[in-house]
């Protein structure tokens, strides 16, 4: 009976995997531009389409802002201000007209699908990811119409969890400070959406503060956390 065969050392049968898994990164990484690619263009064949009638609300809703009107008291909305604040501000900057808010939906939507790339790159190692960033344009392109309020908020949102991610990573106030602006940024255009997103907020970073850290955080640095938080909203919201 002959002896088995040595195992291979380490490097050499890790070797095969790791050229199999750079075809794959490669697959995926064309996946996603194609997807953004597709995704962007769609957006601007959107800016071409008919009047929806969630975008005369947000139309008309806006107009009525700009004349003097107030939400809540001159005209019903479900929403924060946040959206009709937002639109009256860039038609103050390049005038009313029906185009430009349907350029500032595919902006945000844009840029929705850019900051989940880099959010993909974060978790991967990388520095921008291709595949979520196609992956989240071309779900965004299947949606046509205005700047929804959930489309800043959903933004926001996301910049919301980076900017944490970075306060963590870099220990840096400013950051913290940062994501606190804007997550009250969220709760001016969708309150819902930003309730939401600090219920989820709240396991994560208790697994980042007392699980991940090589020592647990104290309650008083975890306080002052939670003020540098509300201190950065805190100017938003007022």
């Amino acid at each position: 009976m002959t002896d088995p065969a040595p195992p291979l050392p380490p490097s050499t049968a890790i070797a095969p995997r790791r050229r199999g898994v750079r075809p794959l990164h490669l697959a995926l990484d064309v996946i996603g531009a194609v997807g953004l690619v597709m995704g962007l263009y769609r957006f601007v064949q959107l800016t071409r389409g008919w009047m929806t009638y969630d975008e005369g609300i947000l139309l008309t809703h806006t107009w009525v802002l700009m004349h003097g009107g107030w939400p809540f008291r001159d005209f019903y909305t479900q929403y924060p201000p946040g959206i009709y604040l937002l639109l009256a501000a860039l038609w103050k900057v390049v005038g009313v007209s029906v185009l430009s808010d349907r350029i500032l939906s595919d902006v945000i939507r844009a840029s929705i699908a850019l900051v989940a790339g880099v959010i993909g790159g974060r978790l991967s190692g990388r520095r921008f990811a291709l595949l979520p960033a196609g992956v989240v344009a071309v779900w965004l392109a299947v949606i046509a119409g205005p700047p929804f309020a959930w489309f800043v908020a959903l933004l926001c949102a996301l910049l919301t969890a980076l900017g944490l991610e970075r306060a963590f990573v870099r220990r840096s106030r400013g950051w913290l400070a940062g994501s606190g602006a804007l997550l009250a940024l969220t709760f001016s255009f969708r309150h819902d959406l930003a309730l939401y997103l600090c219920v989820a907020l709240v396991p994560v970073a208790a697994y980042a503060l007392f699980i991940v850290r090589p020592r647990p955080v104290a309650p008083i640095a975890a306080l002052r956390a939670l003020g540098l938080l509300a201190a950065g909203a805190a100017p938003v919201l007022v």
